[in-house]
Order: C-alpha cells, then structure tokens, then sequence
C-alpha cells in the first residue's frame, strides 16, 4: 500500500478519535421535584451534571426550556419543580402553579376558571355555594355582603332589606370596616381609613396587610363614623368584640391608636378577654406552614413568658404539641394533616380546598395557621395569645412582633431549619432584630425583656 494512503487513513482515525474526545461526556442524574418524587434528566450539553450545579447555576433560564422541552418539567412562580401535568397557568395572573392551589371561581361573565388558591378577593357565599373571582364578579352574579347578618348572600336567596333594616340590637354590633381594593388610590380618604400608606418606616418597611381583634367585657363604643372597625358579638366574652379592617403601613397603625383610644375610654375588659392579630401578604404555602410551625415550637415558650400565667392554660390559644418538633419534608404530610385538620394525612377530602366551618377545633392554637389553610378562610396567620389590652403601644407592639416572626418565617428559612435541632434555637430577639432592625428591633426586644420581668416565677 502506497505510504500516501498510509498517512491518509491515519490522518482519518487520529481526526474521528480527537472528534470523539472533544464530545461532553453524557451524565445523567436524579432531577427531584417538590412533590418528593425524581426524574432521571440528562444536562451535560449545558455543562450540567447534578442538581446541585443546577442549583447553582447563575443562568437556569437554558436549563428549564430544557427540562420542560424534554422531560415536561416545569417551574412554578413557588419556585418549585414539577411534572407538567401536575400544574396549571391561572387564568387571572397568566403564572403557572401546582394543583394543590387550584382553585375553580366565577368571573364576572359567570364562567368557570381556573386561578390561584391563595388571592386576597375571592368572595364565597353559602347561599350558592360558590367563590366569586371578586367583589364585582359577585355583585355581576347578584351576590352582595348583606351588613346585617354580616354574611355573603344571593339575591335570589336572601331578603336584604329585612334583615340590614330590622332591629338592629339598639346598635350594639356595627360594620364601619374597610379593607383595600384593587385599583384603590393611594389617597387621604384610603390613608385616612388606614387601608393604604405611603410610609412604613414605624415597621422598618414591611409591607404586611394587619388586622387586629380586641375583646372586651362590659360597655360599648357608640360613636364609630371615623374608625375602620366592626364591634361584634363573640360567644366567648360578654362584651363586643371591635375588629379592624384590613390596615397597612404607618397609616394603620394611626388609624389602630384612635381605635384602641375610643374602645380604652368607653369600654372594660377581663381575664376571659385577649387580643388576636391578623397577618396577610406573605407567601402562605406548606413550606411556610413547616418552617412557621418549627419557629413557633422554638419560641413559644418566650412569648407565654411576657404574657399572665393563665395565657398558657387558656383552651383559646393553646401551645403547638412538642410532636411536631420532628416534622421534616418526608412526614410534614402527617404532621400538617393533624395540625391543621384533625386527620392521619393531607388527602383529597383534607387539604387547601377543605372547607372547615367558621370555627374549626384547630383554630385554637396561639398561632393559628388554619385560616390560609382552607378553603373558606382569612388569608392570613393569626397570632393568639395575647392578654386582654386597650392599651395601644401594648398591641402595636404586639403587631410589630407578630410581623417580624411572619418576615423571619418568609425570608430565613434555612436559618430555621438549621436552629431546629440545635441546642437553644433561635430566640426572640434575633427574629426581632433580624426583621425589625437593631433600632426598632432592639427597642421591642428590651420591651419584651421587660415584661418577662413582669411575670417571672409567675409562669
């Protein structure tokens, strides 16, 4: 053979193996989705081969077209990884979620869509057994709030005029509240209700929606026009109970000071009273539940401590059982089922989508999750241990702890599932300081130090 084709053929095999070198080596690996399941997917033409270089990649927006092209996985405005088939884009936002948030509603036209478990307007009423995608939607179905029987209600169902227009309980109970809308203005009369602020500097900038509840045992507050408040009746004390409407920013707290002054001067409380605050605006999932459950186990014997010893024992906000200290995300499915529904585990008939009744049993304990967690509930964590108080620095106080544990909860979860099982955990004053700030944080730290000081040996 002629040594020209010799050299040829050599010259073939050195390319074809240089060729073959030069390929990326194929490395598949386990892709986990958040639903506790795995997909094997293969991202070595990206330079990626296992998911924590996924995880760390400064640019995954190649990444996940690859695996929604590829293996139909998809990524949720949760941050989370699933199945195609197990999500659905709302039709209200246009974002794509989970199944576990869908949530069917009527829009204005009377149709049948699909949106997002978790948005502040939906409007439910018991007459038709259905959830309005708003109050237009509502009202464009000829359902409306009726302010006597304080309910959602049907035209069709309903005599309006009877029942806002008869005896009215020589108006013990009224409904002055007002809550924010959307395309509210950002003007005097919403700043003036407290339902919108352009300042938020008395809570270091968080922007958290805040509603609270302050029952009493004796008198009655008669002249309302000006306050964004509701006196109800609650079977649980012999006075009303004065409930805010949906407050924000520093305008809230304003509007909150004139109303704690109006109840401080014409009304009395007791033991049996207490104060409940309402947090909404935070991204209300079951990671949230896991990580606000660990943080309220860690801390819930400091907050009784700055409370009267007969908090602890009070069957209105009991302590979260020691049980679920070992909640991790392989049994949180148990552990939420028995906090949050009385059940062995999270099913089809117990979940976001349950409905509880108005009084559900779980509601009942000091940091109450049960609300967001169905269907027919405030998007919101109530906070429940709280003693009876008129006094307004004492539940703004309150209000601005309650906030920092919602922002420590959103924003430092690793944090806390780290402290878990460390001797010690993380105590108050580094959830205060870390949310409020060293000046503001600081300050109700020392508050709270002081009325540790009130009750010690008494708990």
């Amino acid at each position: 053979m002629p040594r020209e084709t010799i050299d040829s053929i050599l010259e073939e095999e050195i390319q074809v193996d240089v060729a073959i070198l030069d390929e990326p080596a194929t490395v598949e690996f386990e892709f986990e989705l958040d639903c506790s399941s795995t997909v094997t997917v293969c991202l070595s033409s990206l330079g990626i081969n296992s998911r924590e270089e996924f995880d760390d990649s400064h640019d995954q927006a190649e990444a996940r077209e690859m695996l929604a092209d590829d293996y139909e996985i998809v990524w949720t405005e949760d941050g989370e990884y699933y199945l195609q088939e197990d999500t659905f884009i709302c039709q209200s936002s246009e974002e794509r979620y989970h199944t576990d948030v869908e949530r069917m509603v009527i829009n204005r036209h009377g149709d049948c869509i699909s949106v997002h478990e978790e948005g502040d307007d939906y409007v439910y009423c018991e007459d038709t057994q259905e959830t309005y995608l708003d109050d237009d939607a509502a009202s464009a179905n000829d359902v409306h709030w009726c302010s006597g029987c304080e309910e959602t209600r049907c035209s069709e169902h309903h005599d309006f005029d009877e029942c806002e227009n008869g005896d009215d309980n020589e108006g013990e109970t009224f409904n002055n509240s007002s809550s924010p809308w959307r395309g509210m203005n950002n003007d005097k009369y919403s700043r003036g209700k407290g339902i919108s602020s352009t300042t938020f500097s008395n809570m270091n900038g968080m922007r958290y929606t805040f509603g609270v509840e302050i029952e009493t045992s004796d008198g009655r507050v008669q002249d309302y026009d000006d306050l964004n408040c509701s006196a109800v009746n609650d079977g649980s004390i012999s006075g009303k109970e004065y409930v805010t409407g949906v407050l924000v920013g520093d305008s809230g707290l304003s509007m909150l000071k004139k109303i704690c002054d109006r109840v401080n001067d014409n009304c009395s409380i007791s033991s049996s009273c207490g104060i409940h605050v309402h947090i909404g605006g935070a991204t209300f999932n079951r990671r949230f539940t896991i990580m606000a459950t660990h943080l309220g186990l860690m801390l819930q014997d400091e907050m009784f401590s700055m409370l009267p010893p007969s908090r602890a024992s009070n069957s209105y906000c009991k302590k979260i059982p020691t049980k679920h200290e070992e909640m991790n995300f392989n049994n949180y499915k148990e552990h939420l089922a028995d906090l949050i529904y009385s059940s062995a585990t999270l099913d089809k008939n117990n979940n976001k989508k349950s409905r509880l009744g108005r009084y559900p049993t779980k509601r009942y304990t000091w940091l109450n999750m049960v609300g967001y967690s169905q269907e027919n509930g405030h998007n919101t964590i109530e906070f429940r241990p709280h003693s009876a108080s008129m006094n307004y620095v004492k539940i703004r106080n309150w209000v601005l702890i309650c906030m920092a544990f919602t922002s420590f909860v959103e924003n430092h979860q690793r944090r806390i599932w780290e402290a878990r099982k460390l001797p010690g955990g993380i105590k108050l004053d580094e959830v205060l300081r870390t949310s409020l700030g060293d000046t503001l944080g600081g300050q109700i730290s020392r508050y709270v130090e002081s009325r540790k000081s009130v009750f010690e040996g008494a708990n």
